[in-house]
C-alpha cells in the first residue's frame, strides 16, 4: 500500500471480502503452530502439484470474473502474473505467455 492509500484510508474502516474460489472444496483454518508444520512439512514435499493446482482454480476464477466485468470490451492487452513468476496469462487469449514476450 503507498502513501496516497494509507492516506485514503485513514479514517476509513476497511473491509475485506472472502471469496470461494473453488466451491466444492473444504477449507480450514489452521492454528499458528500447526500452520508452521503444514508449511514446513506437506507443502514443501508437495509445492509443484499444489502450485500447479493453485494456479489452474485462481486464473479460472479470475478469467471468469474479467469476463462477466465486460473486461474483454478492452482494447489493450490485458494480463495477470502471479508473484516472482516468469509468464503471463494473457486474459483476451486465454494463454500463457513468457514474461519477455509480453511487450515484444
Amino acid at each position: 500500500m503507498d502513501a496516497l492509500q494509507k492516506d485514503y484510508f485513514k479514517n476509513k474502516p476497511i473491509q475485506f471480502l472472502q471469496v470461494d474460489v473453488i466451491p466444492d472444496v473444504t477449507y480450514y483454518q489452521l492454528i499458528d503452530h500447526s500452520l508452521d508444520d503444514f508449511l514446513d512439512n506437506f507443502y514443501e514435499e508437495n509445492y509443484p502439484a499444489i502450485y500447479e493446482l493453485e494456479q489452474k482454480a485462481f486464473t479460472d476464477w479470475f478469467g471468469q470474473c474479467w469476463k462477466k466485468s465486460c473486461g474483454d470490451i478492452l482494447n489493450v492487452p490485458c494480463f495477470f502474473v502471479f508473484h516472482d513468476d516468469t509468464k503471463s496469462y494473457e486474459l483476451k487469449n486465454n494463454q500463457w505467455i513468457d514474461n519477455e514476450e509480453k511487450w515484444s
